[in-house]
């Protein structure tokens, strides 16, 4: 009797042992450095494996790692959600796999300092600063006209076009010198 349990438990923990096996890790990657208190210790890291949803908390140096993982569909996403990103990523994780996901993430704009500040923060200057506009735009913002002397000439655009997508946090001006949004 003692040998059959014991053989019973050697396989079990065999079997368990092989099919429980994956890793996920990662860390969040802050695109707004104010953010840190807000997060570390406090964002909720959700696993959902085939049926089986898993919770872990960012640590304080934004770190999360799930262990001993079955091999199946994977969706990931944060609790709270990033702003303007409601990101969920789906993958499957194969035998012995250890998944890295290192993920952008920001509970405030980027951008709303820029707001008001059309300095660009690479050259520190205004004058190749335009305004980036978004929406379905009715006409092309660059021009061309003829000089009198029969040379096409370009007109400086005016604006920058941001798209027809518009989300929650976006970039409100373009540095035509560094080609940088912000």
């Amino acid at each position: 009797m003692k040998k059959t349990f014991s053989i019973t438990l050697i396989i079990f923990g065999i079997v368990f042992g092989f099919a429980q096996n994956g890793k996920i890790s990662g860390k969040l990657v802050l695109e707004v450095e104010d953010d840190f208190e807000l997060i570390a210790g406090k964002t909720k890291v959700i696993l959902l494996i085939g049926n089986e949803k898993i919770i872990e908390i960012v640590d304080n140096d934004l770190k999360y790692s799930f262990e001993n993982l079955k091999s199946d569909s994977i969706r990931l996403w944060l609790e709270p959600p990033a702003i303007g990103n409601i990101t969920t990523y789906i993958s499957f994780l194969e035998p012995n796999q250890i998944a890295e996901f290192n993920i952008p993430y920001s509970l405030t704009c980027k951008y709303d300092k820029s707001e008001n500040n059309k300095t660009c923060p690479i050259c520190e200057k205004q004058d190749k600063v335009i305004p980036i506009i978004y929406g379905l735009i009715a006409r092309a913002n660059v021009s061309v006209r003829k000089e009198e002397s029969g040379n096409e000439k370009k007109t400086e655009r005016k604006s920058y076009e941001g798209g027809c997508v518009i989300s929650v946090c976006d970039p409100n001006w373009y540095c035509e010198r560094d080609e940088l949004e912000f």
